[in-house]
């Protein structure tokens, strides 16, 4: 008998390419949130609501949208913390791969930035320097790192817990609101920020922190919290693995005690 020829293995993308099409979604994303920045102040009178309240609403629309669009882009992550939970947890690519794409990111969300400053209109673009605004007045360094890190963390586990969900929706809607929560937690410390490379594209144009301030608060912290969140997550998965075991173990003792 003639034996089938298997069909052959979808071949995964290089870091090379990961990276560029990482840079790409990165740079998708930040010349929106360009835009939502100017259309926050007149969608926010037509609905009669206020200016960050829209904003924040027309972000989540944008982040709505980015999933199938990251999707279709072969899985573009546009957030370097999210790359380093995904590594701890999952084990999805090492850690020169992880590096190689958060590069990319940063590339792309500073071109994301310049190309914004040439296709919008000036009137549009009055406001770019103010998302590169860092702590808030009287927050010290250590207060806005321990923001970044506790909310980030927070939220990384957040995103892979939601990942495991059976529902589309609880996909979807569990990540959102979770954001919606740290980005109203942290507003008066950090902004927050949560991703590094969306501080560091603002800041490469329009700098206004210094340097400690952007690398240990912007930086350093949420990249630790992605790693602590996916640390935090392989666990919970281990300790739901080990219970899950141990309860057979627990029914065969009952049943010898009878």
């Amino acid at each position: 008998m003639a034996q089938r020829k298997r069909p052959p293995r979808a071949s995964k993308p290089s870091t090379t390419r990961q990276a560029a099409v990482d840079g790409l979604a990165t740079a998708i994303f930040v010349f929106a949130a360009a835009v939502i920045s100017h259309l926050a102040k007149p969608a926010a009178s037509l609905l009669g609501l206020s200016v960050p309240g829209t904003g924040l609403a027309l972000m989540l629309v944008l982040l709505v949208a980015m999933g199938p669009a990251c999707e279709a882009m072969g899985g573009a992550i546009f957030n370097p913390a999210n790359n380093l939970a995904l590594l701890y947890a999952q084990g999805q690519g090492s850690l020169r791969q992880h590096t190689a794409r958060s590069i990319g990111q940063a590339i792309g969300g500073v071109a994301g930035v310049l190309l914004a400053r040439m296709l919008l209109p000036p009137a549009w673009t009055d406001n770019l320097a103010a998302m590169a605004v860092g702590l808030r007045p009287n927050v010290g360094l250590l207060a806005g790192a321990a923001c970044e890190f506790v909310l980030g963390a927070l939220l990384a586990f957040i995103v892979l817990w939601a990942g495991q969900l059976r529902s589309s929706l609880l996909k979807l809607w569990v990540p959102l609101v979770a954001t919606v929560l740290a980005v109203k937690a942290g507003e008066d410390l950090t902004g927050p920020s949560l991703n590094p490379v969306f501080t560091f594209a603002f800041h490469f144009i329009y700098p206004t922190q210094d340097f400690w301030e952007h690398v240990v608060v912007y930086w350093v912290a949420p990249l630790a919290a992605g790693l602590f969140g996916g640390w935090a997550f392989r666990g919970w998965q281990q300790w739901e693995a080990d219970r899950a075991a141990a309860q057979p173990r627990g029914k065969q003792r009952r049943a010898k005690a009878e």
